[in-house]
């Protein structure tokens, strides 16, 4: 098995092995780093639902610009956004509540890497976007890998649970 690990604050090191990718201490510098992955983690819920709950608000408020950014080559384009901003809204909600949370967090998954071909093709197509920088198209597709790793984040007690 191959393994590496780092020494970080005292009694703390980060580890990663081919079986587990983690911190680990012991004593009260465990108790301090389980009460700040715990807030971080109440953090990632709230911000990730917040985005996507306001999100899908504006695919009713606003279809227009969600039509807008869609490739020609998908069909439906009102219908789709209507669907995406209905399960945007749902797995808000549903990120929110501990019952069904870790559906919800798949299905956010899910649903972002769905919605990826029209940030690429905003990116791919930038003068159909002459109002967005350039630099904002190629940087919404970081934003989009951050976004998951948050998302990953915030159902992670979850994940672990139904191991």
């Amino acid at each position: 098995m191959l393994a590496v690990a780092w020494k970080l604050h005292g009694s703390c090191s980060w580890v990663w092995a081919t079986s587990k990718v983690g911190t680990q201490c012991r004593g009260k510098e465990a108790e301090h780093l389980q009460t700040l992955t715990r807030a971080f983690r109440i953090l990632a819920i709230l911000l990730v639902a917040t985005y996507f709950l306001f999100g899908g608000i504006t695919h009713f408020t606003n279809p227009g610009f969600y039509t807008a950014i869609m490739p020609p080559y998908l069909p439906y384009h009102l219908e789709l956004v209507w669907v995406s901003g209905g399960f945007e809204i749902l797995g808000a909600t549903g990120l929110l509540l501990n019952r069904t949370r870790l559906l919800a967090g798949y299905g956010l998954i899910a649903l972002t890497i769905a919605v990826t071909p029209a940030n690429i093709h905003m990116a791919m197509n930038p003068d159909l976007f002459p109002d967005v920088s350039e630099t904002l198209l190629y940087l919404r597709l970081v934003l989009q890998v951050l976004l998951l790793w948050l998302i990953w984040f915030s159902f992670s007690n979850e994940r672990a649970v139904s191991n």
